[in-house]
Formats: structure tokens, sequence, C-alpha cells
């Protein structure tokens, strides 16, 4: 038997969800709780998706990082197995707004639709709500494993769980005590409203991941491949570092016979520059945070900086141009 979520991500699979929350909780699942789920979610399928299923807490803004195609990390298509069931999925990248949208096979439902970034080795996924406000929620994906995914309502309810005491009117003395990703708490609406903050998120979300159930990918490999990797490049056009977490800055560029690549970090870091057909022209280490590169070799032309770390698949890509003189 299968259980799917329906309505653009917002809706999630609520029967599955709760299952993983009576198994966190070691609760014991009897025929009775497992049917009081099921009509619980049938309805819950007919509700409105702001506020839903009485989620307390959003989002002011989507994660602060670079929006991704997931095509790059899952592929169009991926099956999972979850239990005895095989549940295929399909993945479309629309580049004209940069959403991603997740649907599952063949009932076309949509389970998933917004923007994705990665930080650190997680996905973050975020979900436009009819107030503008955002749920965001994260999988990761390693060694024919997804964790996390259809679990966006289990996720944000643990930021409820983790903030409720904030609804609760606060003295000053605890007013000045309030965690800074908090933006404001109203207790008359039970509203917890946060901003993001990436460091704060991924301490959060790689706990909860390490406690949900990971479901097996079947029948994928790593789509990462050259193919893709020029798909990828080809897509950046950006020459700003305002969301980068590796690239400090980039300059001069355009750039003539050298640039300058600032780290926020001293450690040890490889790069790679590709031309506009996704071909590595030049490659090397960058040792300490300021580093020169000598571009004396390479026509004018856009070109495509990767910058990532010698131990993680973490990656910041940048658009360069070469203006020779």
């Amino acid at each position: 038997m299968q259980f799917s979520q329906n309505v653009s991500g917002n809706k999630p699979n609520f029967f599955y969800v709760m299952l993983l929350k009576i198994n966190n909780s070691r609760m014991k699942i009897t025929y009775k709780t497992i049917f009081i789920l099921l009509i619980y979610s049938l309805l819950a399928s007919c509700s409105d998706t702001d506020g839903f299923l009485g989620i307390k807490s959003s989002f002011d803004s989507p994660f602060p990082k670079r929006n991704k195609n997931l095509t790059y990390a899952l592929g169009d298509e991926f099956s999972i197995k979850r239990g005895k069931d095989t549940i295929d999925f399909k993945v479309t990248f629309r580049k004209s707004d940069r959403q991603n949208f997740i649907i599952e096979q063949p009932n076309q439902d949509t389970i998933f639709a917004g923007t994705v970034c990665k930080y650190r080795g997680l996905y973050y996924l975020n979900t436009q709500l009819n107030d503008t406000t955002y749920w965001i929620y994260a999988i990761e994906i390693t060694d024919q494993v997804i964790i996390g995914l259809q679990t966006g309502w289990f996720q944000m309810l643990g930021w409820d769980d983790e903030f409720e005491f904030w609804l609760s009117p606060p003295g000053q003395e605890e007013l000045n005590q309030r965690p800074t990703i908090i933006k404001y708490a109203n207790p008359e609406k039970q509203i917890i409203r946060l901003t993001p903050d990436k460091k704060e998120m991924k301490k959060f979300y790689s706990t909860l991941i390490d406690s949900l159930p990971a479901d097996t990918l079947v029948n994928w490999t790593v789509p990462i491949t050259n193919v893709e990797i020029e798909k990828e490049i080809a897509d950046i056009q950006e020459t700003s570092t305002d969301q980068f977490e590796i690239i400090s800055k980039l300059y001069p560029n355009p750039a003539n016979d050298y640039c300058n690549v600032e780290l926020y970090e001293t450690e040890k870091y490889q790069f790679g520059i590709f031309d506009i057909n996704g071909r590595l022209v030049n490659s090397g280490e960058l040792m300490g945070k300021l580093n020169k590169i000598d571009l004396s070799d390479l026509s004018s032309g856009s070109y495509f900086m990767r910058v990532y770390p010698a131990d993680s698949e973490d990656t910041e890509t940048i658009k360069l141009i070469i203006k020779n003189q």
C-alpha cells in the first residue's frame, strides 16, 4: 500500500510522518491507532495548506543559498524502496524561476514544488505557503540512500517542539535570551516566525535527519557525470558571491592575465575552470585564504570556476569573465 502527499508538497504524507513520530517516541502502534491516523489523513487532505495540521512555525524567507537544480542530484527519474513498496518519482526543473518539482508516478501527485539549496551536505527544500512564508526541510542523498523525503510536516513540527516555550508570554529577561533565529513569537495567534540561519539550521536538521528512517534508491546511479557538470556550469550566470560559504571574493572580474580568489577559511580546496562547452581548461589547488590564479593562457570569453573542498562534495560555481587587452 502506498501513501502520498499532494498539492505542491505543502500537504505531506501524513500517515507516513505520523508513524515516524510514533516510532521516535516509542509509542505502541495498535490497529486502532493506525485506523485513527488513516481517518485523520483523509480529513487533512481536504484542509487548506496554510497552518496545515496546526504547524505554528514558518520561515520569513527561503534558505539563504543559491538555488540548485535537483535533477543534478537525483536525475530526471528515481525510485525508492519503502517497506515492501517501490515508489517511482519524476524530477523537473523550471529554469525561468528555478523551481524544482518532485512528482510521484503514476498518480502524478506533486510531493514538492519549490526551490532547493545545498549547504554542508544537506539539500534544503523551500516551499512557499499561501501567506508568503516558507516551510523548509532537509533531505540527505548518500550511497544509494535518501533520507527525509516527504517529511516536511514532521520536520517543521520539530521547530514547534524546539520553540513552543516562546508562545507563552516571556519576561524581559527571557526576551533577552531568545534565540536569534526567532524573528518573533505571537502567543495570541500561536505563530512562531523564524529567520533562516545557515549554521543553526544545519545543526538542527543534521540531528533530525539522523532520527529518520532511510529510503533505498533503487536502480539509481549518481547523475553527476561530466555531462551533468557541463549542464550545471552553463546554467550559472551570476558573478556575485553574496550567498557563498566558500568563496569570499573573486576579483578582478572581468579579469585579464590573473584573478584573485579569496576564501572564507584556510582549508585545502581545489578549483576547476571550465569554458562554456564544459571543458576543463585550468585546475589546481587553493592554499590559504588568498590565492592568485594565472589566466594568461586563456582567451577572452566567459568561463566558470568551481571551488570545492578536497574531502567534500560541496561545491560553489561562479561565472568568470576574461577580457584580454
